[in-house]
């Protein structure tokens, strides 16, 4: 997480990207640990939740506060899964810029498609 608190939000966003394609048979750990954080079973991590579960793998509480919000990607103040993925990705992924520039021009390419079909119907 460390990492992913240290990159641009371009690069955050672009994580997100990739944690949303990868194939889901690969993400079961994460999963799991996700899940294991959302003590509430709400669906996502809330910042007491995040503090309690990195207390106890031994991180400095005083970064913890900086990590939620780089994990925080949309500042909602919660982790959502997704986030969440993006986040751990690369501790079972190896994801080089490639993989996120693919996962970035895959988007643009739908939004082209969807705005020219809407061009295609305004005629």
């Amino acid at each position: 997480m460390k990492t992913f608190s240290s990159s641009t939000t371009l690069r955050r966003v672009g994580l997100m990207l990739v944690a949303h394609s990868i194939q889901s048979t690969r993400l079961g750990l994460l999963r799991e640990t996700f899940q294991s954080f959302d003590t509430n079973f709400t669906g996502f991590i809330s910042k007491g939740e995040f503090r309690a579960a990195l207390v106890t793998v031994g991180v400095d509480e005083k970064d913890i506060p900086s990590l939620f919000d780089s994990v925080d990607v949309d500042q909602s103040g919660k982790i959502h899964y997704l986030e969440f993925l993006a986040a751990t990705l690369e501790s079972i992924e190896q994801v080089d810029e490639t993989l996120i520039s693919d996962a970035f021009t895959k988007v643009w390419d739908v939004i082209w498609k969807c705005e020219g079909k809407r061009d295609d119907e305004m005629k």
